[in-house]
């Protein structure tokens, strides 16, 4: 090995040393001021129906009671596009159901006439995709062997 080889070798030897001294500092880098972000994000929550209104009129035909419950209108408080399932139900059974993208809606449902009175549920929930929201329910009762109409 003569004398220009090892000179060679020192320089490339203390040029990768001062590389693995000076790196670190060099690569030390801060953020100089803070901006405010230009894009605010969150998450849109189902929420039940509020302030329902709307009517019912319950009959009886031969051996059948029937009802037909006209939603008017009510208030939705989650995300726009959901759908709406109306659902009405007597004695734990479904007798009617209506999906519609609108916040009125007509649901008919009857069952055999029993000789009392009946309490039957309405029940409306939203839905956006394979999301469903909580439950808007009420419930009304239509008189044994009688019309009855009314408010929800």
């Amino acid at each position: 090995m003569n004398w220009s080889e090892t000179a060679r070798r020192v320089v490339a030897l203390t040029f990768a040393v001062l590389c693995l001294l000076i790196a670190p500092q060099v690569a030390q880098a801060t953020f100089g001021s803070r901006q405010q972000p230009s894009l605010a994000v969150g998450t849109a929550t189902l929420v039940a129906p509020t302030g329902v209104t709307g009517t019912f009129n319950c009959s009886q035909s031969g051996s059948t009671e029937s009802v037909s419950v006209n939603v008017a209108g009510f208030t939705d408080a989650g995300p726009s596009g959901s759908s709406y399932v109306y659902r009405l139900t007597a004695t734990g059974q479904v007798a009617g159901t209506t999906t519609t993208t609108a916040r009125t809606a007509t649901v008919t449902g009857s069952r055999l006439k029993d000789a009392t009175a009946t309490t039957w549920t309405l029940t409306i929930n939203a839905s956006l995709r394979a999301w469903t929201g909580p439950l808007f329910s009420t419930s009304f009762v239509c008189r044994a062997n009688n019309s009855t109409s009314g408010t929800l």
